[in-house]
């Protein structure tokens, strides 16, 4: 989820997409990914970046740079249910929904 600031994802399949502040993004596939402020960034690894356990598997994580903040809300989530599996299959790559804070009032 986007929170602020500009964001682009890029995946090999689909090359770059621009997000902008309030669009959520799902890899129900778990595919590969980047993202960046702009598509000529160069990119970095988790390696690269301070990451401060805030409890549980909540964690903040910050990369330093020259460029504009962006504050983005990540997380994952398995499926228990080996029978959705197939399902999942049949999914897009990616699924990218525009401006969810902007239309849900409980978001935004």
């Amino acid at each position: 989820f986007v929170s602020q600031g500009p964001c682009w994802i890029h995946t090999e399949a689909q090359g770059w997409h621009e997000l902008r502040n309030g669009d959520l993004v799902l890899l129900p596939q778990g595919i590969a990914h980047r993202l960046a402020s702009a598509p000529d960034v160069a990119g970095g690894s988790l390696d690269d970046c301070q990451v401060t356990k805030l409890g549980g598997n909540v964690c903040e994580v910050v990369r330093e740079g020259t460029g504009a903040t962006s504050t983005l809300f990540c997380g994952s989530m398995t499926l228990g249910a080996c029978a959705l599996n197939p399902l999942i299959a049949l999914m897009p790559p990616i699924i990218k929904r525009c401006d969810v804070a902007g239309n849900d009032p409980v978001v935004g």
